[in-house]
């Protein structure tokens, strides 16, 4: 089993409720070495699997190989691993019988429009109505 994890904007107070279950059934925690840096603490006793920036290639190789090799695995991304994520790499490279699932994640647009205000939103408000 594959869960590809969002992240969301890194701290876990951000996270989604299913992206933190999904880093907690995994048994290896494969990524971004920056990803990991963010979620290392919490899960000390978990092998990690670092790549390199641009490394996505090899880890989603290494997430599919630890996986038909039966350990359950968490391949994480930034954000959301739907949007600009892992998610559509590895679906590319997997093969029938790879257990692959998507965990969402809070997209980077999302957690910056809270902290700027909500300007994804247009309302009558603000435009003095």
């Amino acid at each position: 089993m594959i869960y590809v994890v969002g992240l969301g904007p890194g701290e876990a107070a951000g996270r989604t409720l299913a992206a933190q279950r999904a880093l907690e059934a995994a048994d290896a925690l494969v990524g971004y070495s920056t990803y990991l840096s963010l979620i290392r603490a919490e899960f000390p006793h978990k092998r990690l699997v670092e790549t390199p920036m641009r490394g996505e290639r090899a880890r989603c190789e290494e997430a599919l190989r630890l996986s038909r090799a039966g350990q359950t695995v968490a391949l994480v991304c930034s954000g959301d691993c739907n949007v600009y994520g892992m998610g559509s790499l590895l679906l590319e490279l997997s093969i029938e019988g790879d257990e692959i699932e998507l965990v969402p994640g809070v997209t980077a647009a999302l957690s910056a429009a809270a902290a700027l205000g909500a300007p994804l939103l247009r309302t009558t408000h603000q435009q003095g109505h």
